[in-house]
């Protein structure tokens, strides 16, 4: 393995917006915030879905990373203040490439039907 190899968490929204579920289906983990569960569920395995709260989720991502080596980390947060703190906190404890790209997830009821 090659050492510049890197985890990454990719931290999205759900509202509106340019949609991501591309990265909700490639990610090796998903966690979301207790209340937006329902809507990544829409677009990830259940199994694949963890619940986090802002208290916890520094920690939870970090040892994703330390346990399953190079991986891909989705967190799903709303757009709130401690979350932005979480951010921060990622960017300083995880061994990962941390990204904020501006896209969300969107609710199914939001979502045009093709």
């Amino acid at each position: 393995m090659s050492g510049d190899v890197r985890s990454r968490v990719v931290v999205l929204g759900v509202g509106s917006g340019d949609p991501e579920a591309a990265c909700l289906e490639q990610a090796d983990h998903v966690l979301v915030a207790p209340e937006l569960e329902s809507a990544v569920l829409f677009y990830a395995e259940a199994w694949r879905v963890d619940r986090v709260r802002p208290g916890d989720a520094v920690s939870t991502v970090a040892d994703l990373v330390a346990l399953d080596g190079p991986c891909t980390v989705a967190l799903v947060v709303p757009d709130e203040p401690a979350w932005g703190a979480v951010v921060d906190g990622l960017r300083v404890a995880a061994d990962a490439e941390v990204t904020v790209p501006g896209t969300a997830v969107v609710p199914p009821r939001l979502s045009p039907l093709w």
